[in-house]
């Protein structure tokens, strides 16, 4: 399994780029940050994952929803299985919450057309205060094909 980092949020080592990140702030109303990359065929061909950006779990946080399109990440059929989670490291226990789950919502073995995603779930809260979206292939593409997504959350 290789572990691949978006370039907007992270160093090429998996530091978080603090003037990219959501704010932490609990002063209240939405926070938001917009991830939108080419996900590599590198990161579709094998049970990979991409961190595609960071986002506050320090306290009682929701996801309310996100907004979401890809292209098509699977030119030789449905095989490819991705679902993005919410990372987070607790305790020394790493947790991953299901945000987006593509064999229920939409494969990214095609195309999704932008739409907007009520979500509600519970961010949990992590040691040191952030956690990660993370593109997470649990079954690679028969063809891999490198596709846009674009994901953008709204946390509160």
């Amino acid at each position: 399994m290789a572990t691949t980092y978006s370039t907007t949020f992270y160093t090429s080592g998996g530091a978080v780029k603090e003037d990219r990140a959501m704010s932490g702030s609990n002063a209240g109303g939405l926070l938001g940050a917009s991830f939108s990359e080419t996900i590599a065929t590198t990161v579709t061909d094998g049970l990979d994952e991409h961190y595609m950006q960071p986002a506050p779990a320090n306290g009682n946080r929701r996801l309310q929803g996100f907004f979401i399109s890809a292209g098509d990440m699977d030119t030789g059929g449905p095989t490819l299985d991705a679902d993005i989670v919410f990372r987070t490291v607790l305790d020394g226990v790493v947790t991953d919450t299901m945000i987006y789950d593509s064999s229920v919502a939409g494969l990214f073995s095609a195309a999704l057309a932008f739409k907007y995603v009520h979500s509600g779930v519970k961010l949990p809260e992590s040691d040191s205060g952030t956690g990660h979206f993370v593109f997470k292939v649990n079954a690679a593409a028969t063809t891999p094909a490198a596709a846009n997504l674009t994901f953008v959350p709204l946390v509160n």
